[in-house]
């Protein structure tokens, strides 16, 4: 079982036998050629606050979704019009 930031997880009582994995700490990010490439562990909040401050907008209407981008990813989250799928370029 994979688990990235853990914002809509339900844990059942009892016992779990298996491997779970965190995405937490997968925190990378860099920049080059008008690109930004994240770690699937990073929030979302971050993610638009360092578009801002590189001067890459378009992902406003996300704003407020909590989350991390590996879950964004594989859920195609989105809201008020907008899904992260209309901003990637490969995942």
């Amino acid at each position: 079982m994979v688990l990235g930031g853990m914002s809509n997880v339900i844990a059942e009582g009892g016992e779990y036998h298996g491997v779970v994995i965190s995405t937490s700490r997968m925190l990378s990010k860099d920049r080059a050629e008008g690109r930004i490439t994240l770690g699937c562990g990073v929030r979302l909040s971050s993610v638009i606050q360092s578009m801002a401050s590189c001067g890459f907008g378009g992902m406003d209407g996300l704003c407020g979704i909590p989350g991390t981008v590996g879950g964004m990813v594989k859920q195609n989250a989105g809201a008020f019009g907008y899904e992260i799928s209309d901003r990637l370029i490969g995942a």
